[in-house]
């Protein structure tokens, strides 16, 4: 447990006691490509490195010597005296040139910490971390936001963009259409300072465009590219209309208001008639006691009701 500890609070160093550990692989690789991991080491063990390069790992050296690689805390290669093996898709390479190989098909989800940790039966011990980046393209950039592509005019507002998937994480670049030409113009920072877009007062930023105030220029097709170290995607442009708040809108708000409103008063109205019943039961219950109390007086003697009556006059 506590070297995994270790493990999860390092990114890129070395620790050593009594020996030394070495992590090798590119930094950076794309998405697709064969990654190999290698971990070397050093002074461990009866026969070190520098006395036994002949031996591989499954010689007398690993009997000595515990090896293991992990991605993150999650256990990707240990060896043993029973061996070697890889795990979670990672392969065993034997043929690395390194005391410790193992290699696979590079995904996404492979962008960790990776940790190589040895020690032996004397008490040696090192570890060394890395960082490893898999590189993906954006996907292509859609707009997300508004939800109903439409805008109001005299009104603040705002549109976004969004790639789903990207490593490492995109900029975007925004344009509009112009319909006149039936080109894309590029937006700039802030359209108060272009003459293109002299009637807007949007400015960009990273995958927003935010207007001021909306008019009706603002309208029009607008898509944008997002763009990292692998490569760049466009998104299909999409119309967004401006427009007031319409009619429908107001009545359906009006609409909403009045129904929560009536939703209250029947909660209200099931709370105040739960209460009631509550009280009445209450008093019923009572009235119930008083009546069952007057008929055990009389009941004392059923069969002489004369001096049962004198009795039940004498006790009151």
């Amino acid at each position: 447990m506590l070297l995994f500890g270790l493990a999860s609070v390092l990114t890129t160093a070395t620790v050593a006691a009594g020996g030394k550990a070495e992590l090798s692989f590119p930094d950076k690789v794309n998405e697709g490509d064969q990654i190999t991991i290698k971990c070397d080491w050093s002074g461990f063990g009866a026969n070190s490195k520098e006395s036994s390069d002949s031996c591989d790992l499954n010689c007398q050296r690993v009997n000595l010597i515990q090896v293991k690689i992990t991605q993150k805390t999650d256990m990707i290669y240990r060896s043993s005296v029973n061996g070697a093996e890889a795990m979670n898709g990672w392969e065993v390479q034997t043929n690395a040139g390194s005391d410790a190989a193992i290699t696979k098909v590079a995904q996404l989800e492979d962008s960790h910490d990776y940790n190589c940790i040895v020690d032996d039966d004397a008490g040696n011990f090192a570890m060394d971390s890395k960082p490893l980046l898999v590189r993906v393209i954006p996907s292509p950039p859609v707009i997300i936001a508004p939800s109903d592509k439409k805008l109001i005019i005299n009104e603040a507002g705002e549109i976004t963009c969004m790639s789903g998937i990207a490593s490492p994480p995109p900029v975007y670049t925004w344009y509009k259409n112009d319909p006149a030409t039936g080109q894309s113009i590029q937006l700039p920072a802030d359209a108060r300072t272009s003459e293109q877009f002299a009637q807007s007062s949007f400015t960009v930023d990273e995958n927003k465009v935010k207007f001021l105030t909306v008019t009706e220029a603002d309208e029009g097709e607008y898509f944008c590219v997002a763009k990292n170290e692998v490569g760049q995607t466009r998104g299909t442009p999409e119309k967004i209309s401006v427009g007031s708040v319409s009619v429908a809108s107001v009545v359906g708000i009006v609409f909403a208001v009045i129904f929560g409103v009536a939703c209250l008063g029947v909660v209200g109205f099931i709370v105040y008639k739960k209460m009631s019943d509550d009280e009445y039961d209450e008093e019923h219950d009572a009235f119930d006691d008083d009546a069952n109390d007057v008929q055990i007086g009389e009941a004392y003697a059923p069969y002489d009701h004369k001096s049962s009556r004198q009795d039940f006059s004498h006790v009151v």
